[in-house]
C-alpha cells in the first residue's frame, strides 16, 4: 500500500477499535481494511490471513470478513495492551 492517507485511515480505525475493546467480553473486533482500495482483494486477504494464522493458537487467529475486513479475536486484542518489555 503506497498511499499514506490510506495507512492513516487504517491506523485511526484501529485506534477506535482499541478504545471500544472490552477485555471482559468475548467478542471479536472488526478491522476495516477497505481504505486499501485496489491494493487488497478478497482472495489476497484470505491468502494473507491464512499465512498469518499458520502455527498460531486459535485464540490468536484472525478471520476474514468479506473482501475488506478482518475480525480480531479478544486474545489478540488483549496483546495490544501488554507491555513490550
Amino acid at each position: 500500500m503506497s498511499n499514506a492517507t490510506s495507512r492513516l485511515d487504517i491506523l485511526k480505525h484501529f485506534e477506535m477499535l482499541k478504545r471500544k475493546f472490552n477485555p471482559g467480553v468475548d467478542e471479536r473486533s472488526r478491522l476495516q481494511l477497505s481504505y486499501m482500495g485496489e491494493d487488497l482483494s478478497g482472495p489476497k486477504l484470505k491468502e494473507l490471513v491464512t499465512k498469518y494464522n499458520e502455527g498460531k493458537p486459535k485464540d490468536q487467529q484472525v478471520v476474514p470478513r468479506g473482501a475488506s475486513s478482518i475480525d480480531l479475536p479478544p486474545g489478540l486484542m488483549k496483546g495490544f495492551f501488554q507491555p513490550l518489555f
